[in-house]
């Protein structure tokens, strides 16, 4: 097991989307940096220095799916983006599909623009059904708590000191509830791009 730790500079409900019963991470960091994450490793991001370095989610990977078996999967016709829906469902990631042609294409999401290129080099969708996502209510004590799991550029890292890590796990289980501990992104919704 290993546990991926990265910053967070745009949390707006699209990477993460914590909708639904399901935690998606489609685009964005670590995706376009093409992170080696296997079922049953972590992802966990927190907000950038200036805010903080506090924690907004932790997931648990559950499945690993290709773009094109993630937007035509039944389970996730949700999360694909309504350009007229709720503001949450302006969000989705459910964006890249193979065209007749067999070549990735995209529907048209306002939160992710001119990102094409970066996210078909890896084309897949970490899924978690055991995650945490804490958005506008991020967790302040999460830096003091757990130093070490501080990722202090716009990249990440991997941490894989099995002791760290399996307390970091604990003291999620032991204080939160999982799914979602707040509705809200941190960043105000508004139409731009991670």
């Amino acid at each position: 097991m290993k546990l991926l730790k990265y910053v967070i500079t745009n949390d707006t409900g699209l990477a993460p989307n914590p909708f639904g019963k399901w935690c998606t991470l489609a685009v964005c960091t670590p995706n376009h940096l093409n992170a080696q994450l296997d079922i049953g490793d972590w992802i966990l991001g927190h907000s950038i220095k200036l805010k903080g370095n506090e924690l907004i989610y932790a997931m648990k990977i559950n499945e690993i799916l290709d773009f094109d078996e993630y937007y035509n999967d039944s389970r996730f016709q949700y999360k694909k983006p309504k350009l007229k829906g709720k503001w949450w469902e302006i969000s989705g990631d459910n964006i890249y599909y193979k065209d007749k042609k067999g070549k990735y294409t995209y529907k048209i999401n306002p939160l992710h623009k001119n990102k094409f290129e970066q996210d078909v080099k890896n084309h897949i969708v970490f899924i978690s059904n055991y995650f945490y996502y804490f958005g506008s209510n991020s967790v302040k004590s999460f830096k003091k708590e757990f130093p070490k799991l501080i990722h202090k550029t716009e990249s990440f890292s991997y941490e894989r000191e099995e002791e760290e890590m399996n307390i970091f796990i604990k003291w999620l289980e032991n204080n939160f509830k999982r799914g979602r501990n707040g509705n809200n992104p941190t960043e105000p919704f508004r139409k731009s791009f991670c």
